[in-house]
């Protein structure tokens, strides 16, 4: 279910930036032998199934909704939505639920030595169970695209107030579907998550706003008090969960929908419901431009970016776009006042690229960014070393060779080059391999 065949309203199950998976669904069962029909008793007069009040009632309740998100966000309800209410555990076991080929597993396990050579995740992390466990405790609702499903967390009927509002959000996917063709999430290359991510801010946002603005019109004060404090009774258990979850990891699930929400909202300032429309047609490309608006409505040209020069002898392991979200993300943690002015250069960001190698069982993560300025370029290029100074816990200064500023811990080596608008590092246990790998092509 990783991928876009499912959408988590509050953290996303999509496949974005270094956590890209192939997108999978479950193994179709085996079919069961079929059992013998029995003969029907000519006397037995065939009886109507007894009316379900409650299943009645949630239908016109969902129709109500479908109406009512339609009528607001302008879009024709083309076939009926389906909703179905789960248990909180029956959810969480929808959204966790997978069964990941070879090819999502080596992946998956690939990204996490990315992620831990990067600082992202300690070197023996579990990113399978970390995920499953932050979507457990965070996703209160689900529109799966493949089956065209809007699942809904309640433990009773009728609606309560807060699971009438994510009603409204997944329907509202629903509608987005049937107008956008969702599934074109699936469409994006693993390597390009930078772009699903940009996409998927642009359909979450618009759901984040259309949830907020039905609860404005359609919910009294004590039914928004309501939603309110259900949403505070969830907290601790969610708080307890974050606690030992990676902040790159939550900043990744958070990101749609908290920059989604203020994309979306410039875009409605600007031009209206229309305007969004247009930007799931024809979405944004690069996390850049979610976080800087203007840049997706005047265009922003971007440039091809190598990460650095393949080894020797190396075999390619992973492969990824490291984006204006992945600058902000490595920059953010630091405490370097030197490595976070790394975050202001964000909107100078015009191209990046993430590689990883390994070379007789050494892995090399090399990583280059392309920048609109050489001021820019500079700065990123110091909060580079300052970074890894940081991370490293290293206070040797660092050691210039033939262009390249060579700093070695006790873990491994960071070799970082600055050539005008362009800034590689690359890091592994050997130093000279980094160093090699860091050079351009």
């Amino acid at each position: 279910m990783n991928g876009a065949g499912s959408l988590a309203r509050r953290l996303g199950v999509a496949a974005v930036v270094l956590l890209a998976l192939p997108a999978c669904t479950s193994g179709e069962p085996a079919e069961p032998e079929p059992e013998p029909t029995p003969a029907e008793d000519p006397t037995e007069e065939p009886t109507e199934p007894e009316p379900d009040p409650e299943a009645e009632a949630l239908s016109e309740t969902i129709v109500e909704i479908t109406e009512q998100v339609a009528a607001m966000r302008d879009l024709e309800v083309l076939e009926e939505v389906t909703t179905e209410i789960v248990e909180p555990d029956e959810l969480a076991e929808i959204v966790t639920e997978r069964d990941r080929d070879a090819e999502a597993v080596e992946r998956l396990a690939a990204s996490t030595r990315v992620l831990a050579a990067l600082r992202h995740v300690p070197v023996d992390a579990d990113l399978e169970r970390i995920i499953d466990d932050l979507q457990s405790a965070s996703v209160v609702g689900l529109y799966d695209a493949a089956d065209e499903v809007a699942y809904v967390s309640g433990e009773e009927l009728p609606l309560s107030p807060a699971a009438a509002t994510t009603a409204a959000h997944e329907v509202l996917h629903a509608l987005q579907d049937q107008h956008f063709d969702l599934s074109r999430l699936d469409d994006i290359p693993l390597e390009d998550g930078d772009s699903a991510l940009a996409f998927l801010s642009v359909v979450e946002g618009d759901a984040v706003i259309l949830e907020e603005e039905w609860a404005a019109t359609h919910q009294d004060e004590e039914e928004r008090r309501e939603a309110e404090q259900e949403q505070l009774d969830g907290a601790a258990e969610q708080l307890a969960v974050l606690d030992d979850v990676p902040s790159y990891v939550v900043e990744s699930f958070v990101f749609p929908y908290v920059a989604g929400e203020r994309f979306v909202a410039s875009l409605i300032e600007e031009g209206g419901y229309e305007a969004v429309d247009a930007a799931l047609a024809d979405p944004p490309t690069t996390t850049l431009e979610i976080l800087d608006p203007q840049a997706y409505v005047d265009g922003v040209e971007l440039a091809e970016v190598e990460a650095g020069t393949a080894p020797v002898d190396g075999e390619e392991v992973f492969a990824s776009s490291f984006g204006a979200f992945d600058l902000l993300a490595l920059f953010g943690a630091a405490e370097d006042p030197e490595a976070q002015a790394g975050s202001a250069t964000w909107p100078s960001w015009r191209g990046g690229a993430l590689r990883a190698w390994e070379v007789d069982e050494t892995l090399v993560v090399a990583a280059a960014w392309r920048f609109a300025d050489d001021e820019s370029a500079a700065t990123a290029c110091d909060a580079v070393a300052a970074w890894y100074r940081d991370v490293a816990a290293l206070e040797d200064e660092a050691e210039a060779d033939d262009a390249a500023v060579v700093l070695e811990a006790e873990r491994d080596a960071v070799a970082i080059r600055c050539d005008g608008p362009d800034v590689r590092f690359a890091l592994s246990e050997e130093p000279t391999l980094a160093e090699d790998v860091s050079a351009a092509d």
